[in-house]
């Protein structure tokens, strides 16, 4: 059976047509997987990194401030230690909100206890500095550097996973575009 030219070109036409329509939907695709990859690495991941950069530098600040005020007895060192404090709780429950991980929500929720406990200390680290330098220096040392040093360490802890994690996404990513230009 011969078909005309004229068929011959529609069908051929047609075929390539199906064929551009079907890789067009599986670049869109590939599209959609690689936005919604980079949006998690950009929205909310870098977003954790920088909130746990940001307590890190608070716990900093408070072991400072705490320091600050057994050299000087300045009550400008206290209001340090208050702001970077409430910056701090702050920061962990932004933080709470958007990690994922039970890890990480395990860690902000000993972060925040960490910092309760903080709170008391200080309180207790106030009224010793009053009666005795040399008391506050050491209830300073046995409880609130530590806590703040435990703070520190499990902020630490979190900005590494979510460096790891945004690594290992882009490298994910990357693998998703080349496979997609094949």
């Amino acid at each position: 059976m011969r078909f005309p030219i004229r068929i011959k070109l529609l069908t051929s036409f047609l075929a390539i047509s199906v064929m551009l329509g079907v890789a067009g939907i599986i670049a869109y695709a590939y599209m959609g997987i690689v936005d919604r990859s980079y949006s998690d690495l950009v929205d909310r991941r870098a977003l954790i990194l920088l909130k746990a950069k940001e307590m890190q530098i608070q716990a900093t600040q408070i072991n400072s401030s705490a320091r600050d005020f057994l050299l000087t007895r300045d009550s400008a060192a206290l209001d340090k230690m208050n702001e970077a404090m409430n910056q701090l709780a702050n920061s962990i429950q932004e933080g709470s909100a958007m990690v994922q991980s039970e890890d990480n929500k395990r860690l902000l929720q000993e972060m925040k206890a960490n910092l309760e406990k903080l709170e008391h200390a200080k309180s207790e680290f106030v009224s010793l500095m009053q009666k005795s330098p040399e008391q506050s220096l050491q209830y300073a040392t046995e409880n609130l550097f530590p806590l703040s040093r435990d703070i520190r360490t499990k902020s630490d802890g979190l900005a590494s996973y979510q460096q790891n994690q945004m690594e290992n996404a882009s490298r994910e990513n990357k693998a998703t575009v080349e496979t997609a230009q094949k």
